[in-house]
């Protein structure tokens, strides 16, 4: 996390080190632990003239915000995944469980075609 003390002189600059900081070890908890402060900070800007070298700074911050973006979406789909995952092992510990109930014996597969 960037220390909130650090005067950089510029929001512009501040934002664009938060950035580069998140994107060192880019993750949702990264970002997380930063919104409040980006927030403040965009909202400073909104409040500063813009020069053209801050359109420059500007520029480059899109871009490092779009790959946070894609690392949030892809942590996403990857959490996703693991949901599913989870739901087919539960679903399938379901039956069989069921089944050990309906024949009064501990959860192990049973072959019936052998019977």
């Amino acid at each position: 996390m960037v220390d909130k003390n650090v005067s950089l002189g510029n929001s512009i600059d501040e934002i664009l080190l938060i950035y580069q900081n998140i994107l060192q070890n880019p993750s949702f908890k990264m970002y997380e632990e930063n919104a409040n402060r980006l927030d403040q900070l965009y909202e400073d800007v909104k409040n500063q003239p813009i020069t053209s070298e801050d359109k420059v700074k500007i520029a480059q911050i899109l871009e490092l915000n779009e790959q946070v973006i894609q690392v949030i979406l892809n942590e996403k789909v990857m959490l996703s995944q693991e949901i599913i995952m989870f739901e087919k092992k539960k679903q399938a510990t379901n039956y069989y469980g069921k089944l050990s109930n309906t024949y009064d014996v501990g959860a192990f597969f049973v072959d019936f075609k052998s019977k």
